[in-house]
């Protein structure tokens, strides 16, 4: 009698597992793990039917080569799933944005440099417009040759430290409205930025991930520049004309974004300065400020054969001091990268 009320119950109690239409077959490890994770990741069986503890002291009774903590690679594991259970769905790998080759080809070589070092030429045209005691004078400021180089660090995978150096030719100029011509010295600059490279993963917002895109990368830094102005003050006093330096140096912030239009890499940077400190080679005689203001800028660049870049450049000024000051100036170009 007591047999028989054992037999019984050991039916009742696996009758899930062992009812007909039951899919039985050993599956094999293929890495050191848990029996539970096992059979949620290899056997792809429900995590109802993984946390059964009923189902679990079955496996272990038709497998007594394994435990409950460890199963080894190589091993087999004789499973019998029952009926009603649906295995879970194989994971797919989300499919990635088809690129073109020349777009892959640009991103590898990309992430391979630590170092970068180009060259560059341009020819530039600028407006400068004074304002003073309800008097406006033009000149324009013609560059035809700029020179400089830009280097680039990949500090590590957060932060990266870019910067450059120019200096620019001025035609000699004059005055609207004024016979008299006058030399324009040589311009100048220095910049040095530290790049945000991880920025966009910081954020958390997909939505906005997605619209700015992996590549758009913010900086901060300083800029310093030297310019020259008329003194335009000056000659309303009766003043012979003349030009004043002013060397100024500014805090920039920015950014920085690589689109992929057509499969064609485009380079596209944007920022504003705000100047820190002004200096002038001489003082006005008319008044004792020194400029201060903003500087925006834009730029772009587009390889065009191998190692050659197409560029183009805006530049405007406003600036507060003797005078009113908007300085306007755009330009093209050429950059080689040297590595």
């Amino acid at each position: 009698m007591k047999l028989f009320i054992f037999t019984l119950l050991l039916l009742l109690n696996f009758s899930v597992y062992s009812a007909p239409g039951v899919r039985k077959g050993y599956f094999t490890v293929r890495k050191d793990t848990t029996l539970r994770k096992f059979l949620y990741y290899r056997a792809r069986l429900p995590k109802k039917l993984v946390n059964n503890k009923r189902f679990l002291k079955k496996i272990l009774k038709l497998n007594p080569h394994i435990s409950f903590k460890s199963v080894k690679k190589g091993q087999k594991v004789f499973i019998e799933i029952p009926k009603n259970v649906k295995l879970r769905k194989k994971r797919q790998k989300k499919k990635k944005v088809a690129r073109s080759k020349s777009t892959r080809k640009f991103k590898k070589k990309q992430k391979k440099r630590r170092y970068t070092l180009s060259a560059f030429y341009a020819t530039s045209f600028g407006t400068f417009t004074e304002e003073v005691d309800g008097v406006t004078a033009d000149t324009n400021q013609n560059s035809p040759i700029t020179l400089g180089v830009a280097t680039g660090y990949r500090i590590n995978k957060k932060y990266a430290f870019s910067g450059s150096a120019y200096f620019s030719t001025l035609e000699a100029t004059s005055v609207k409205n004024s016979d008299e011509v006058t030399d324009i010295p040589m311009e100048y600059g220095l910049t040095g930025y530290l790049e945000f490279k991880r920025f966009v993963r910081s954020i958390q917002s997909k939505s906005v991930r997605s619209f700015l895109g992996s590549s758009f990368t913010p900086y901060i830094g300083a800029d310093f520049e030297r310019f020259s102005t008329f003194n335009t003050d000056e000659i309303n006093q009766g003043e012979d004309v003349t030009t004043r330096q002013h060397q100024v140096l500014y805090f920039t912030a920015g950014l920085s974004r690589l689109f992929m239009p057509l499969g064609h890499p485009l380079f596209m940077k944007a920022s504003v300065s705000q100047s820190l400190y002004t200096q002038a080679n001489r003082k006005s005689l008319v008044s004792d400020e020194e400029f201060t203001g903003q500087k925006w800028i834009f730029f772009l660049a587009s390889p065009v054969y191998k190692n050659w870049a197409a560029t183009f450049l805006f530049k405007q000024h406003f600036m507060e001091g003797p005078t009113s000051l908007s300085v306007t100036r755009y330009g093209f170009g050429l950059s080689y990268k040297f590595f």
